[in-house]
């Protein structure tokens, strides 16, 4: 999704401006675009504007730009440079003293599309045709080559700069043998929903940066009979009565120094988790198996999460559209010219809770985190998780998506529902939907109503 687009001059001439516009098919795709280096929430104006430049990105004969967008085959982006007709005269007697101009129009027409990566076999490929067309109404002494100008678009890639995590702690904890025997278990009985299970090369990851969650939900993992590891990145310290069921504390910290309260160091939190698992998974491939990702602070296990062997991400669904649910709606609303009824009737997916095979989970966070430059002001991850979600870009990429009905997210059925129908207050073990008694191995959400509260806490000793 976020690509980097690069002009480069071999002859010196000066540019007057630089105008970037797409001509898409449909009329919900992202585009935004922005010099290289910007701070600029317009970066994420999801429109299909022209972009016009008069100040520029510029490197050793390079200009760049980057661009937020999901193309197709059938798309395309047109790159128009104007030039001040003074760059390429020395003879000013052949020309008028209008402000005449010399326009060289770009038209790259994208012949392939492929989302892939290197640690997977596979990157973007994107084949360009460059057709340059040459207007001009006065005599040009010094003329402009069609060689003298030359444009690519690759993938940005973003370094983890704004944290550090100790990533030789994580390499021995997915080494090791797990140990969980002496743990204090939570008080029920494992759901139990399938016949596949977990192993020792599946990952769970808990982020917790800047809040003092105690992780009481991954003794309810352990009590559900999940057998994988428990990665803790967090800031604090973590007591021994968790280290015995076996959760391995993993040292991180932020290197921007805002406080908690600030709404854009909050986001900032919130793309930790994106980044950290994808770079994990990069650099410890071979030794993970399935990855699964909660929000530790609202969720509890009442058996083994992993219940598929598929190749898919698996989501949880919040049961109610998303353009008509307040929070979601609002912010979708704050991205500038973005239209709500991209989402059309479709629920929220809720970015608290997935899991899948390491190379589904690995392409979507790589699909969100190419939204947000570490410096830039910082957009909802869950909108932006659902735009992914809902584009045609997972087709394009063979992501598959799997509306998983044991990852449950209750909240907003706490909250707006009838809750006494959809979900009875039942403790965990025996915590089941009201009309098909179905029991979900996951309950996220659960905090909404506080007798779902303490009934669950209860259970696991956080009291």
């Amino acid at each position: 999704m976020s690509q980097v687009i690069e002009i480069s001059s071999k002859s010196k001439f000066q540019i007057y401006s630089i105008e970037i516009s797409p001509e898409f098919n449909s009329p919900y795709k992202m585009f935004a675009v922005n010099s290289y280096k910007s701070n600029s929430i317009k970066s994420h104006a999801l429109n299909k504007r022209t972009h016009e430049f008069k100040e520029f990105d510029f490197v050793s004969n390079k200009y760049l730009f980057r661009a937020i967008t999901d193309w197709e085959e059938t798309d395309k982006i047109n790159i128009k440079i104007i030039h001040d007709e003074e760059s390429f005269s020395e003879d000013q007697n052949t020309t008028n003293k209008t402000s005449i101009i010399l326009i060289i129009s770009m038209l790259i027409t994208i012949l392939s599309y492929k989302y892939l990566n290197k640690y997977f076999g596979i990157t973007f490929l994107t084949n360009l045709i460059l057709l340059f067309y040459v207007y001009n109404d006065i005599r040009v002494i010094i003329p402009v080559k069609i060689t003298d100008l030359s444009v690519k678009i690759y993938p940005f890639e973003e370094e983890l700069n704004f944290m550090e995590y100790d990533i030789n702690k994580v390499k021995q904890v997915l080494q090791k043998k797990i140990d969980f025997s002496k743990c204090n278990f939570c008080n029920f009985s494992a759901v139990k929903n399938s016949e596949i299970a977990s192993n020792e090369k599946d990952v769970v990851f808990i982020i917790n940066i800047g809040s003092n969650n105690i992780p009481y939900s991954a003794v309810s993992l352990r009590t559900g009979g999940y057998k994988g590891k428990i990665l803790l990145f967090s800031d604090e310290k973590l007591s021994n009565e968790f280290v015995k069921c076996g959760i391995d504390l993993i040292p991180t910290k932020m290197n921007c120094r805002k406080r908690m309260d600030n709404n854009e160091y909050k986001h900032q939190l919130m793309f930790s988790r994106i980044l950290i698992i994808k770079d994990v998974i990069e650099r410890c491939k071979e030794e993970i198996g399935r990855v699964l990702y909660y929000d530790q602070g609202d969720t509890y296990f009442q058996g083994d999460p992993f219940t598929f062997d598929d190749q898919s991400l698996h989501v949880s669904d919040e049961g109610i559209i998303l353009r008509t649910e307040i929070y979601n709606f609002n912010w979708a609303k704050k991205i500038p010219g973005f239209d709500i009824n991209y989402f059309g009737n479709n629920n929220v997916i809720c970015f608290g809770l997935f899991a899948g095979d390491k190379d589904s989970v690995w392409k979507v966070l790589s699909l969100v985190s190419s939204t947000w430059i570490a410096g830039e002001p910082v957009l909802n991850d869950q909108t932006l998780y659902n735009i992914v979600l809902r584009s045609k870009i997972p087709q394009k990429i063979d992501l598959n998506i799997t509306i998983d009905k044991d990852f449950r997210s209750i909240g907003v059925n706490l909250l707006f529902g009838n809750a006494t129908n959809l979900w009875p207050l039942k403790p965990l073990g025996k915590f089941a939907s009201g009309s098909a008694q179905y029991k979900p191995v996951a309950i996220h959400q659960y905090n909404r109503k506080q007798e779902y509260r303490e009934l669950f806490n209860n259970q696991c000793h956080a009291i």
